[in-house]
């Protein structure tokens, strides 16, 4: 129980704070805010990982982004995606 306790204090000091991708990068397959210094600003996307024909990770992944045909993207920060509201509020 205790690592379970110690990774939901991680997340909820990640919940609002903006990483440099230089220092951390969001985990793999997991919806985040990614911000383009290009000029698309922030952005919903996630880091997909590349795979062999058997299915065994490459090391080697990819931004995905949820609006499709974007490209010179920089990505240099990320951020946890906010709680959606509750519904009635």
């Amino acid at each position: 129980m205790r690592k379970f306790d110690e990774l939901e204090a991680k997340c909820a000091a990640q919940e609002n704070k903006v990483i440099p991708v230089s220092t951390e990068l969001p985990p793999a397959n997991e919806s985040v805010l990614l911000f383009d210094a290009n000029g698309e600003g922030w952005l919903i996307g996630w880091r997909s990982l590349w795979y062999t024909w058997g299915q065994k990770e490459t090391g080697e992944w990819q931004w995905t982004f949820q609006v499709g045909d974007l490209e010179n993207v920089n990505i240099t920060h990320w951020a946890v995606m906010p709680k959606a509201p509750e519904a009635g509020a």
